[in-house]
């Protein structure tokens, strides 16, 4: 399976559509070079996963009403591992308000909520300069595939006015291996291996990843699961289940998952996503329109983080 590399500084130039669309259209997945230097973000991706090393003020908070009742948000914000009820791993969504505050909704949906914040110096700010980074590229990205399809580059800005993007931190902690069930345990090659992430799209449109040199991010192919290697310096990229549906089946959204479980992880994930209110109307007639939030919300809470949430005014 191909995973075409691409320069970022050629996508932004608006002059890599086809790679972009080889990608897309064959194994859902591209890799983006010379992001780091682009856009001078590795010291601002370090001081954000110093949340993780924050001690427990930083994640009273920041955590989720789901695991503190008396926590307001419960949407965006910290949210724990718990491997007694097979969520392996640890993180922190934050949301498009970091970098305009006027972003944030009124309290009437917890998917404009604010994102709670950790109280750790200079830590705004590098989410602020981070998501608008994220941001301006998961823009180039659907402006090259709208041209590629042959279609107006101009949805993109009309789909995400008022974006509710989602930037989130990754912990994969170091579990024994009593943790893993049989469903979770691998045997490969490389000796025996666990699933920590289990086989999945990602709900929206376009998928940003940062992932340390760990590894362990796996995408399925004809041929099998095969390894996604880190990209340093630089981004893995897939595509949403949304923009399949979207687009009808021509862009493929790839089952994908990650291993790991023995030694410590961490990824940066950015969900690129429309507005809240935003009207998707299938390209090409290819099935009736539907609200983004609406379907965000039906994908989000089948996530083990999410189980149990009811999308009510957030108090």
């Amino acid at each position: 399976m191909e995973i075409p590399v691409i320069d970022v500084e050629r996508l932004m130039s608006g002059s890599a559509d086809g790679e972009v669309m080889r990608g897309a259209v064959s194994s859902g997945f591209l890799t983006l070079s010379g992001v780091d230097d682009a856009f001078d973000l590795s010291a601002r991706r370090d001081l954000l996963r110093t949340f993780f090393t924050a001690g427990p003020e930083a994640r009273a908070r920041t955590i989720r009403n789901k695991y503190d009742p008396a926590a307001k948000n419960v949407y965006r914000g910290h949210f724990a591992a718990e491997p007694e009820k097979n969520a392996l791993v640890e993180g922190f969504d934050i949301g498009p308000d970091l970098m305009d505050p006027a972003r944030a909704g009124d309290g009437s949906d917890p998917l404009t909520e604010p994102t709670p914040r950790p109280g750790v110096t200079g830590w705004d700010e590098a989410a602020a300069h981070y998501i608008d980074a994220m941001m301006r590229i998961g823009g180039a990205l659907t402006r090259a595939l709208l041209r590629g399809l042959g279609e107006d580059e101009g949805l993109e800005a009309r789909i995400f006015a008022g974006s509710i993007s989602t930037l989130r931190l990754l912990r994969y902690p170091e579990h024994a291996a009593d943790v893993f069930g049989p469903d979770r345990r691998l045997m490969t090659p490389e000796g025996e291996r666990f699933v920590m992430t289990g086989a999945h799209t990602d709900s929206g449109f376009v998928t940003l990843l940062w992932q340390d040199g760990t590894g362990g991010l796996q995408a399925e192919s004809p041929e099998g699961w095969i390894d996604v290697p880190p990209a340093p310096g630089g981004l893995v990229v897939n595509f949403g289940q949304m923009l399949g549906d979207w687009t009808g089946g021509r862009i493929r959204a790839t089952r994908h998952r990650v291993l790991g479980g023995r030694a410590e992880r961490f990824s940066v994930p950015f969900f690129f996503e429309p507005g809240v209110d935003a009207v998707i109307e299938p390209l090409g007639g290819a099935g009736a329109p539907f609200v983004y939030g609406d379907f965000l919300w039906e994908r989000m809470r089948q996530f083990p983080n999410m189980q149990g949430l009811i999308r009510k005014p957030a108090a």
